[in-house]
């Protein structure tokens, strides 16, 4: 590039970003996305207080080591539900922040609805709070989020799914991929 100037992107240090945010949590307060009550700040990230995550537990049952479906707990049993065992899938393994009820189950729902990405943010940095030694352990190259197809996405307000992968990428400093999946065909929405 003789003699021209190539514009560099500079990755600002980490005490910096921090002093940053902290700046923001001053003048606007974090507030939990279930009881939307004001935090102090978001030391972990996750923007949903302690007594509301305790209100999202793990499973507290057996789980296929697969799809994360409820399994009996039998001692010397296979650790995949019959459903897997029977099927050919197309993935290796599956993490759930808990079961899909009660607190988790609305927060799913706001997810899809909520324009500003904080849902999908903090369910996305509390699934890596959660399981990070399992998603470190499978040392991905990228995570690749599974897409909507083109005509839901005009009608939704965010991205969720991609939200979520950007979260877990962030948390596992890996890049993620956001146009490796595409849809080839319209397919009909699962809600009802």
């Amino acid at each position: 590039f003789h003699g021209k100037s190539v514009p560099m992107a500079v990755a600002s240090p980490k005490w910096l970003r921090q002093l940053g945010h902290r700046a923001l949590d001053l003048v606007f307060p974090p507030s939990c996305v279930v009881c939307h009550q004001s935090m102090d700040a978001l030391d972990d990230g996750i923007a949903i207080c302690q007594p509301c995550q305790d209100l999202l537990p793990h499973s507290a049952w057996a789980t296929c080591g697969r799809c994360a479906a409820r399994v009996p707990e039998i001692p010397g049993d296979s650790e995949t539900c019959s459903h897997c065992e029977e099927h050919r899938l197309r993935f290796d393994r599956t993490l759930c922040i808990g079961n899909y009820e009660g607190v988790l189950r609305d927060l799913v729902l706001q997810m899809k609805e909520d324009a500003t990405g904080q849902v999908a943010t903090a369910l996305g940095r509390l699934l890596v709070e959660r399981h990070r030694e399992e998603l470190a352990d499978s040392k991905p190259d990228a995570i690749v989020p599974i897409p909507i197809h083109n005509w839901r996405r005009l009608a939704r307000p965010a991205n969720p799914v991609t939200t979520l992968a950007e979260k877990i990428a962030v948390g596992l400093g890996v890049p993620v991929r956001p146009k490796v999946l595409f849809w080839r065909k319209r397919t009909e929405a699962q809600l009802g």
